[in-house]
């Protein structure tokens, strides 16, 4: 009877070669969401305390959005473009981007300071416009491939520079809104 040979194993030059070609065909598309998931908790923090809303509500919803991105994110890296596993896991991002909604739209508004409304308005409508348009661009680009690479990256940066820069710049100019935010605080704790 033939003796059967162990079956041979990469060598350690070679598995570091393969994982550097994986990373280095996965970094590109990873880097916006990379930045999305350190970017988008702070707008969410910053939007839910001039909200003031719950610390424990505010983490519940940065805990969705975290979710939210590794959906989008984890399909296009892992699964070929007419895999329908791609997809489940977008409907599944999209499926966390709810509560995000929910919390801005509905139950961070009871919790405003009369001050602080016209602000939130403006930021959390604002946020929530932009952030819809977001499943729509994954869907054209990483869901079907309409847009070419260089569209994408246009589009999402036009997305991120008013989502982000734009937002983030009228938080900061509403001094008015978080001192009184701060305020009520206050003398909440007094």
């Amino acid at each position: 009877m033939p003796r059967r040979s162990a079956p041979t194993r990469p060598s350690p030059a070679l598995r570091t070669r393969s994982v550097a070609l994986i990373i280095a065909r996965l970094a590109p598309r990873a880097r916006p969401r990379r930045s999305w998931a350190l970017t988008t908790p702070l707008l969410l923090l910053d939007i839910g305390l001039l909200a003031n809303a719950p610390l424990a509500h505010i983490a519940y919803v940065i805990g969705c959005d975290v979710l939210m991105i590794v959906g989008g994110l984890v399909g296009p890296l892992l699964f070929a473009a007419n895999d329908p596993a791609k997809w489940l896991l977008f409907y599944i991002g999209c499926f966390w981007f709810l509560p995000i909604l929910y919390a801005m739209m509905v139950e961070w508004k009871t919790t405003l300071t009369d001050k602080a409304r016209p602000v939130y308005n403006v930021i959390a409508n604002g946020t929530v416009v932009l952030w819809c348009a977001y499943p729509v661009m994954w869907a054209m680009c990483e869901g079907t491939g309409m847009l070419s690479d260089e569209t994408e990256v246009i589009l999402y940066l036009v997305l991120d520079m008013v989502a982000k820069s734009g937002l983030g710049f009228i938080l900061l100019s509403s001094h008015d809104a978080i001192t009184g935010v701060m305020n009520k605080d206050a003398d909440r704790l007094m």
